[in-house]
């Protein structure tokens, strides 16, 4: 994610009449009036960017979980700790392996981790309460009778779905921020502008949302 921007220290890249054209879109995108200063506009956009960048935090936080309790899950059905960075870049694999097979993996804008990433990840939620509780039990993993059925296991564990439940409530959050005028009854077209726009600014893909799900959140 793109450092946050000092708006102390960033010049707009225009100059003469384009300041007031750009300022005016600025307006429309941040949802102020025109009694503000180009500077208050400036800084009010660089504000909003960076509160809708905080709302993915929960979200985040969930991916990564969910992601060390298949980590957790894998080294219980492999009876091997994933430390060395082939077997752990193999199970990051696997693991993604499982996310695309499932129907949640649309609505989740995450892209396969690193391995120094999932390192970081596993002392932070290793031994939290949400992962123990997405942990399949021992007895079923030792009874898995072939590779599908692990991916399966693994893909449909009901922490990546808790994943997508937070993606459409940062999406409406969101898209809340983008235009304050949405709520559950706006149109799905709109709510749709509203969320491509906040999630290409975190340079994210289109998602697969349910619209319908992300109003009721709005």
């Amino acid at each position: 994610m793109n450092a946050p921007l000092n708006p102390s220290t960033v010049a707009p890249a225009w100059s003469g009449d384009d300041i007031s054209i750009s300022a005016k879109l600025a307006r429309d995108w941040v949802g102020i009036t025109d009694t503000m200063s180009d500077g208050q506009i400036w800084t009010q956009m660089v504000d909003a960017r960076r509160e809708r960048s905080r709302m993915w935090l929960t979200a985040d936080d969930a991916f990564e979980q969910a992601y060390v309790c298949a980590m957790l899950d894998l080294e219980a059905a492999t009876g091997r700790y994933l430390e060395r960075r082939d077997d752990v870049e193999a199970a990051i694999d696997f693991i993604e392996e499982a996310r695309r097979s499932r129907p949640h993996y649309g609505a989740t804008p995450y892209r396969r981790p690193t391995y120094d990433q999932t390192r970081h990840w596993r002392p932070r939620h290793d031994r939290c309460e949400i992962v123990a509780s997405g942990r399949v039990y021992d007895f079923i993993l030792s009874d898995l009778s072939h590779r599908d059925a692990l991916l399966y296991c693994i893909g449909e564990n009901w922490l990546w779905y808790h994943v997508s439940h937070e993606v459409h409530v940062a999406c409406a959050r969101a898209a809340k921020s983008i235009d304050p005028r949405l709520d559950y009854d706006s149109q799905h077209a709109a709510i749709r502008r509203a969320i491509d726009r906040a999630t290409s600014e975190r340079g994210l893909r289109r998602l697969s949302l349910d619209l319908t799900y992300v109003a009721e959140h709005l």
